[in-house]
């Protein structure tokens, strides 16, 4: 957990196998929690995102270039290489926002394969 990381990094965060490895931006509390969850991520992330509890592999916001905002990206593989910024409690679910190339509003996304 936090290998390599370059930035600030909340309380209770980066927690679990690989999480936050890599990353280059700020991380706040509670999030990165889980199998390689936020590895190579190169936006910030908010409080509560990319929380991944899935123990098989699964890889919450890796390689995300864009922010995240708060209590986003929750889920299995969710928002996984996503290139566009993603706003405060979107892409909640497995698979949501998998490979989105665009911006994500406050409050979009939430379900399975969102």
């Amino acid at each position: 957990a936090c290998f390599e990381n370059e930035a600030m990094i909340g309380n209770s965060s980066c927690t679990g196998q690989n999480a936050c490895k890599s990353n280059t931006d700020d991380v706040g509390s509670d999030s990165c929690n889980g199998v390689r969850a936020c590895e190579g991520n190169s936006g910030r992330i908010g409080d509560g995102s990319c929380k991944d509890l899935d123990i098989d592999g699964g890889r919450s916001c890796n390689g995300n270039s864009g922010a995240i905002g708060d209590s986003s990206c929750t889920g299995l593989n969710a928002c996984w290489n996503n290139t566009g910024n993603i706003g405060s409690n979107s892409c909640n679910g497995d698979f949501a926002c998998y490979n989105n190339q665009g911006d994500i509003a406050d409050g979009s996304c939430n379900g399975e394969s969102a």
